[in-house]
């Protein structure tokens, strides 16, 4: 049963991302399901075997990702709606790997993991080398990008955000990941921001937003900015607050920050080590400057 109500509950999380994907017979019955399965549940009229049945038949709809050998299969947008849900209010650990590069054309999709104990991600993506397109986030509060708020052991690897992208936030904290407040290792690889990244408020950057409290460790590792993240103040390439914990190394920037914090553009609070890293602007003793032959060479 605990099985039967967390996956009717991603399921009715996904629906509201897939309204404006599917027919609106396919949205009437999926949304029949999930009712009939609320009541069902609430009732107690399943046995331990229906309901075990029922959540087969969940993850048996085209819309949810088929899982191989415990990790989630993503190739569509549908699938990233789908795993957003689970992870967000079935499983924070969940692991998932891209098999292409997805187009998020006409999803308002809701970030991966949010600011409440249980629910931050956790869990390993590698996005194989992919690419998302038209990926349009539009977040009313804290912690937003494709990932919301991150927790202890998160990896999050191997895709690109491209230049067709938008991410936004009416509050604080964003990029390809939001942030992360708890103690912990968060792991970050090969990422590539080309879109904008956008609050209304501060303390966004290309990569990771904030780790609030200072209280985690980030491994940024060959990471790279070229789009452009807009805000009010506390801005920066990679990361907006790193919390002085952990390394920064392989990345560099040419993007175009507003108002990032007097010399720290490529990121702030500059107690964390920075290994083999450039940006356009050399404001830092650890990060150099990129020049001209440097660009052409690549």
């Amino acid at each position: 049963y605990v099985q039967l109500f967390a996956a009717q509950a991603s399921l009715e999380e996904a629906l509201i991302g897939l309204s404006t994907l599917i027919s609106e017979e396919e949205f009437e019955n999926l949304s029949n399901m999930v009712i009939d399965l609320q009541i069902g549940y609430a009732d107690g009229i399943y046995s331990t075997e229906e309901a075990l049945a029922k959540v087969a038949e969940i993850y048996a709809l085209d819309m949810m990702p088929e899982i191989v050998d415990g990790v989630y299969q993503l190739s569509t947008k549908m699938h990233m709606v789908a795993f957003s849900a689970i992870a967000n209010k079935l499983d924070n650990k969940a692991n998932a790997v891209m098999l292409n590069d997805i187009d998020m054309s006409e999803v308002d999709f809701q970030p991966i993991g949010n600011d409440v104990a249980g629910h931050r991600y956790s869990g390993t993506f590698d996005g194989q080398g992919h690419k998302f397109m038209n990926l349009s986030v539009n977040w009313g509060g804290n912690y937003f990008g494709l990932f919301g708020c991150v927790g202890a052991g998160a990896v999050i690897k191997n895709f690109i955000i491209d230049n067709s992208c938008y991410i936004f936030g009416t509050g604080s904290y964003g990029g390809i990941i939001g942030g992360s407040n708890e103690a912990g290792t968060i792991t970050i690889q090969q990422l590539g921001m080309e879109g904008t990244i956008e609050t209304a408020n501060v303390e966004a950057a290309g990569i990771i937003g904030c780790n609030m409290g200072s209280t985690a460790t980030f491994h940024i590792e060959n990471c790279y900015v070229t789009g452009q993240v807009i805000g009010n103040g506390n801005m920066a390439a990679i990361c907006a607050w790193t919390g002085g914990k952990g390394h920064v190394k392989n990345c560099w920037s040419i993007s175009e920050i507003q108002n990032y914090d007097g010399a720290n553009y490529f990121y702030r609070n500059t107690d964390i080590t920075a290994t083999n890293c450039y940006d356009i602007k050399g404001a830092s003793d650890e990060v150099a400057a990129l020049d001209t032959a440097m660009l052409k060479t690549g």
